[in-house]
């Protein structure tokens, strides 16, 4: 994937290192539904937030939402224009969340590892992370719940696209540093692995109701998650 050229997505450092943290960093603050500086408009997106959650997407109230939030429909139309803005703007802060919840905690792990079978024990161990977690198991879900309303609402699925291409700049680093070590393949691609273990991932949610045994789904994903990275 490309980097977005459009001006409204500032890419620009929204991943960073410094000499002293070397774990990626997403911000809340750039993109095209960044998170408002204006107290109400934020407000107003926690209490959708919350409702979607509960209730799905279907049944959000406006006027529910902006009592909550303590909120005129001036204020709404204001911040959002309709009920349309307002999903759009809740689901990508949705999304969000589960991007920075993620992705941030356990990347330095993956620097430890000195040998190629210490760094797929790292990616092995992600993947019963991933299909175990029942923390994680919800945020897939809620991913997979996101993107597929994302594909009847062409602005929130390029907002979303541009939240992922942040996510896999902040996790593809750790194969370029693994290759740098000589740990991993050094022709593997860092960025397009990243995103093909990302779906594939996301696909556990989509079979884990007929395939409910994780140590099944495992016995596939794991070889054919290392397979591509070994030297």
């Amino acid at each position: 994937m490309n980097a977005q050229s459009d001006d409204r997505f500032e890419i620009e450092e929204v991943f960073g290192t410094d000499d002293t943290d070397d774990s990626a960093q997403i911000t809340s603050e750039l993109g095209p539904y960044a998170r408002s500086d204006h107290e109400t408009a934020q407000a107003i997106v926690n209490a959708a937030v919350r409702q979607i959650g509960d209730r799905g997407v279907h049944l959000l109230r406006v006027d529910e939402v902006l009592a909550e939030a303590n909120a005129s429909t001036g204020s709404f139309r204001h911040h959002f224009t309709s009920r349309e803005g307002l999903i759009a703007a809740t689901q990508y802060e949705r999304y969000l969340r589960t991007a920075l919840g993620e992705t941030q905690d356990y990347l330095a792990q993956a620097d430890e590892a000195t040998t190629t079978e210490e760094f797929c024990d790292f990616i092995a161990n992600q993947l019963f992370r991933i299909a175990d977690d029942p923390v994680v198991r919800a945020i897939r879900r809620i991913r997979v719940e996101i993107m597929s309303e994302a594909f009847v609402r062409p602005d929130l699925l390029a907002s979303l696209s541009w939240l992922q291409h942040q996510m896999f700049l902040a996790i593809a680093p750790i194969f370029d540093r693994a290759k740098a070590k000589g740990i991993v393949n050094p022709s593997l691609d860092s960025y397009s692995y990243t995103a093909w273990f990302h779906g594939m991932t996301l696909g556990r949610s989509f079979t884990e109701e007929t395939v409910a045994d994780a140590d099944a789904w495992l016995a596939i994903a794991i070889p054919a998650a290392l397979a591509p990275l070994r030297p």
